[in-house]
């Protein structure tokens, strides 16, 4: 909870964030315990036989680290878009004068 002010109020402390470290320590060493090669070894075998049956989600997670993810793009033409409407404002202003905005 928080005051006017965005500052925590006492008694309420923040929520969220990250666990402590030693149970995120704890949780490693148990990871690593039940995590054996074999059960790695089963575990990409059935992951490499769904993909191969078809299934989509297994398509798209053998690839991403089979391949790497490909690199996002951005439409160069939005771009281009944007920049002509901000020449276009610039010439309306110019020609009508800039609308005065109450602050």
């Amino acid at each position: 909870m928080r005051d006017e002010l965005g500052r925590f109020v006492k008694g309420h402390p923040p929520t969220g964030g990250r666990k402590p470290r030693a149970d995120e320590q704890a949780a490693l060493a148990l990871f690593k315990e039940t995590a054996t090669p074999e059960r790695f070894t089963r575990v990409t075998e059935v992951l490499v036989e769904r993909a191969e049956a078809g299934e989509e989600w297994a398509v798209k997670l053998f690839l991403a680290y089979w391949m790497g993810t490909p690199k996002q793009t951005i439409d160069a033409v939005v771009d281009q878009r944007f920049a002509m409407l901000a020449r276009l404002q610039g010439d309306i202003d110019l020609v009508y004068g800039k609308e005065e905005t109450d602050a």
